[in-house]
């Protein structure tokens, strides 16, 4: 089968790890011990052009996890990434180019991130590991930009 023919236009090009810390109390992972956990990410877009006939972009995740123990913070790992996408101008516009970026774009980092949180946790966790959900993009994207609209339509206080 020529698989070839069935590749998206829209392609990630690179990614890299720009800020990667890690915080690791635990000396003994018990399940049981566990008071909270916490999970908080982000997405913008950075960068938007045109080079040699493609659109490209930059766009930036953020990934933030924390597991409590006693009520104390006992393990948190941060990620911010950034990855580069392209697409044939000739394929799309430059707004439906912005929207794949931060549709496809994000999933592409997400899926990254949550591969290396499980990584990094069974490695500072002595074979536990932690895993966070998937994501539904879509509804991320759109919620994101509804609570920006929100609250550009606040009214200021007097």
């Amino acid at each position: 089968m020529d698989l070839e023919k069935n590749f998206a236009r829209f392609q990630f090009l690179d990614h890299r790890i720009s800020e990667l810390i890690v915080k690791n109390t635990i000396q003994n992972y018990d399940e049981d011990s566990v008071s909270g956990r916490t999970l908080d990410a982000d997405f913008k877009v950075l960068h938007v052009g045109e080079l040699e006939g493609q659109h490209t972009g930059l766009i930036q995740l953020y990934v933030n996890i924390s597991l409590e123990m006693r009520d104390d913070t006992a393990l948190a790992i941060r990620v911010l990434m950034e990855g580069a996408f392209a697409c044939p101008i000739a394929d799309i516009n430059i707004e439906g180019f912005t929207r794949m970026l931060e549709l496809n774009g994000t999933s592409a980092l997400y899926s990254i991130a949550r591969g290396l949180i499980l990584s990094i946790s069974a490695q500072t966790m002595n074979g536990v590991n932690v895993r966070i959900p998937l994501m539904n993009v879509v509804a991320w994207h759109n919620s994101k930009y509804a609570n920006q609209v929100e609250q550009k339509e606040e009214p200021a206080g007097d």
